[in-house]
């Protein structure tokens, strides 16, 4: 690495420099002539970020994929229930009713009451709100 580099300072709002950004192949040189090791730049996944919410005792914290199919209109209980790794008939008995009516429910067949709902929220972690809007 011989030469100039080009450095773009960074400033805060106050005006002092915080950060100096330098072009790729310069910075793996700075790195290789310290013998410091290129850092692993892995970008995390929704899953790696889910987990890490979870560790934080985010409980409501949903991977970006359970929310797209919340948007696009799936049942709210099947998305749920499939993000729990739930069969129907696991959901059905931790709920207290048939592995039907689940299937109807999930299918928009038929409605849940709100104490039904209750219990699927309860068994599935989520908050109620989720199934009541």
């Amino acid at each position: 690495m011989s030469g100039t580099i080009a450095v773009t300072p960074v400033r805060d709002g106050e005006g002092n420099l915080t950060h100096a950004v330098v072009p790729w192949p310069a910075f793996v040189a700075l790195l290789e002539r310290a013998g410091i090791p290129l850092p692993d730049f892995a970008v995390p996944t929704d899953e790696d970020l889910f987990a890490e919410a979870l560790a934080d005792g985010d409980e409501e914290s949903f991977p970006l994929a359970v929310g797209e199919r919340l948007v696009d209109g799936e049942s709210p209980v099947k998305v749920f229930r499939e993000h729990r790794g739930l069969t129907q008939a696991q959901l059905a008995a931790a709920a207290g009713t048939s592995a039907a009516y689940i299937s109807q429910i999930e299918r928009g067949d038929r409605n849940a009451g709100r104490g039904l709902l209750a219990r699927i929220a309860t068994a599935l972690a989520v908050d109620l709100d989720h199934f009541t809007g």
